[in-house]
């Protein structure tokens, strides 16, 4: 058989995942979990961090990791890019919060809709990026200002696919939960209601879930607290099985 002098495995096309790296660089997480493939930043150029791609195996870089070309985008997950719009030099863009992203989005002035420049918005792309040009987006929802109270939870339910929209049904339910104890509530229950309970709970805590009260009692012949640890229930208004 002739050799025609290229190496074996160099034509092979390897699939995987693009994991991109904060310095501009990035790596293709092969699925069949040998060494990662080295993409160099000129690479990462036309690919976006979590790309499903095929790539070729072109040389050994100085470190000696197997270094890799992207020659096919098999699959671009439709997860949006979260980040912080921005105004600079007349140019509307967006500076992804994920900065394994390496590339910022940029945005047509007509499709920031009600953001403002700082706020933290969600982008959904319009175009994907190229050897020559940054992908482009649009504004899809606005999250608000960077230091709102929460603002690392609604980052981050979008930033790994946290369910976080609820059903219509759900929400009806919901809605139909009283905002006070009812006297039927009570029924089998002790009462406490005239202990001054308190809550220990942050400002942007989003359930208050338990409360504490304590007071000076006598342990035996000495002197001590009793604390008292209230739970909420909330299997009473949450049933198995329904919308919520």
């Amino acid at each position: 058989m002739k050799n025609n002098g290229t190496p074996s495995g160099l034509l092979d096309e390897i699939e995987g995942t693009v994991q991109g790296h904060r310095d501009g660089h990035g790596f293709v997480q092969r699925d069949d979990g040998e060494a990662d493939i080295y993409l160099p930043p000129n690479e990462m150029r036309a690919v976006l961090h979590k790309d499903r791609v095929k790539a070729r195996v072109v040389r050994q870089d100085r470190r000696g990791r197997p270094e890799g070309r992207v020659v096919e985008i098999v699959e671009r997950p439709e997860q949006p890019i979260i980040g912080r719009l921005l105004h600079e030099g007349g140019i509307w863009l967006v500076a992804p919060e994920d900065k394994r992203y390496g590339q910022d989005v940029l945005i047509p002035k007509g499709a920031t809709g009600t953001a403002k420049v700082g706020q933290v918005v969600v982008v959904q792309l319009t175009e994907p990026p190229a050897l020559f040009g940054q992908p482009v987006g649009r504004v899809k929802e606005v999250l608000g200002e960077i230091d709102d109270p929460g603002m690392e939870i609604e980052i981050a339910v979008r930033k790994y696919g946290v369910p976080h929209e609820f059903t219509d049904a759900c929400l009806a339910e919901a809605k139909a939960i009283p905002d006070k104890v009812r006297p039927q509530d009570k029924k089998g229950r002790i009462d406490l209601t005239d202990v001054p309970l308190v809550t220990i709970d942050g400002e942007d805590a989003r359930d208050f879930d338990d409360a504490v009260y304590c007071e000076p009692a006598k342990v035996g012949r000495g002197k001590g607290w009793r604390l008292l640890v209230a739970i909420a229930d909330v299997s009473a208004y949450v049933h198995t099985g329904s919308p919520i």
